[in-house]
């Protein structure tokens, strides 16, 4: 969804058309209250089964505060899809100062209802979810307004959206949905079967692996923002670009390179964190050693993940859908077979998290600039969908 709005607001933009860009954030964002009600119902009705299959026998525990927690969180999931939607917007007009000052509020605001509610009033894993509900409605809330404002950027000069709030075309619903969501959806869910799929090994390792993965899968998923951050950048700077080998190929260029530097960067930066994180985060020697022992491999994990969503950003941006999809799909299926390989261990789950995102960078790459069908080297300008 966020890339269907990024892709074809940056072409409306480089085109100077501000009322088809109007259309589309409208049709966005009636299908993404759709969408996020569908998702808040799902969270709702399955979450149980979803939660027990994920935590296992020997993790049965944990199942009642994060259900409590998921059932709380759903309130937020029509808020939080609008939001990637407005956000995805001001990126295509490259503006990235708003996308920014609203994950600054959300942070601040999550940060201190987290104090208030949880150390406070210690409403526990229920005021951490009400924190975090607030936040999202509040980013959601400040991104919406800021659409009053000209977004500057790519924008046609003196642009200012116009919301119109209703339902989606019935041509815009099906252009997104076959268009877009439906690769995309076959892209995200294989990756996160994987996830789930690793995340129930390491649980069924008992209570101390299971809480060092929460830990290191936490750690992982709080600085995975580099690489999404590169691979929002990506659908939203190299559509307009598409058509023109020579300019895609620079545009590439400076987003693989920003996805490197940003790589090394979160290497760096999580080595740091993991190394004092220990003492912080819990007081069982027996889950900080197990945190420890994959401290490396998490921090690696980041630093290849934050160079490869740069590439599957831009095959995404070229609507190159179906190879993605389907590549992923290879690399899941063989990061499953290593993972029942090597044997169940907190180790072999990181190694094969690092495999994936190894093995997704090495053939993107591939694809972009040893492939004849690379989107870098088409020569006709895509079109806007809808």
């Amino acid at each position: 969804m966020a890339s269907a709005v990024a892709n074809s607001a940056s072409l409306l933009f480089a085109r100077g058309d501000g009322a088809g860009a109007d259309a589309m954030l409208a049709d966005a964002v009636g299908l993404a209250l759709l969408l996020g009600a569908a998702l808040a119902a799902f969270m709702l009705l399955a979450g149980p089964a979803c939660l027990a299959a994920l935590a296992g026998p020997a993790s049965a525990d944990v199942v009642a505060p994060a259900l409590a927690y998921v059932r709380i969180r759903a309130a937020a999931a029509p808020a939080a899809v609008v939001s990637f939607v407005v956000q995805s917007f001001f990126l295509a007009a490259r503006n990235t100062s708003t996308p920014l000052a609203a994950a600054v509020l959300a942070g601040a605001v999550n940060l201190v209802l987290d104090i208030v509610l949880v150390c406070g009033a210690g409403a526990g894993i229920a005021g951490a979810a009400w924190a975090t509900v607030a936040a999202q409605a509040a980013a959601t809330g400040f991104l919406l307004a800021r659409l009053a404002r000209p977004p500057g950027g790519a924008a046609p000069p003196g642009y200012v959206a116009r919301l119109a709030w209703r339902l989606p075309s019935v041509a815009a619903a099906r252009a997104v949905l076959l268009g877009y969501a439906a690769p995309i959806v076959a892209l995200l869910g294989t990756k996160v079967a994987l996830y789930a799929f690793l995340s129930a090994l390491a649980a069924s390792l008992g209570p101390a692996a299971a809480a060092a993965h929460h830990l290191a899968i936490s750690v992982f998923l709080l600085h995975a923002c580099f690489g999404d951050a590169v691979s929002a950048g990506a659908q939203a700077w190299l559509p307009a670009s598409v058509g023109d080998p020579q300019a895609a190929a620079a545009v590439a260029g400076q987003l693989l390179k920003a996805g490197l530097t940003a790589g090394a960067l979160n290497v760096a930066l999580v080595t740091t964190v993991l190394a004092v994180a220990p003492p912080l985060f819990t007081s069982d020697p027996a889950i900080a050693a197990a945190l420890a022992s994959v401290a490396p491999l998490v921090a690696l994990t980041l630093g290849v993940h934050t160079a490869s969503m740069a590439t599957e950003g831009m095959l995404l941006a070229g609507r190159d859908l179906g190879y993605q999809a389907g590549a992923n799909f290879l690399n899941v299926g063989l990061c499953v077979a290593a993972a029942r390989a090597a044997g169940p261990s907190l180790t072999s789950v990181w190694a094969v998290l690092l495999l994936f995102q190894a093995t997704r960078l090495i053939v993107n790459a591939g694809r972009l600039w040893g492939s004849p069908a690379s989107p870098l080297r088409a020569t006709e300008a895509l079109p806007v969908a809808g």
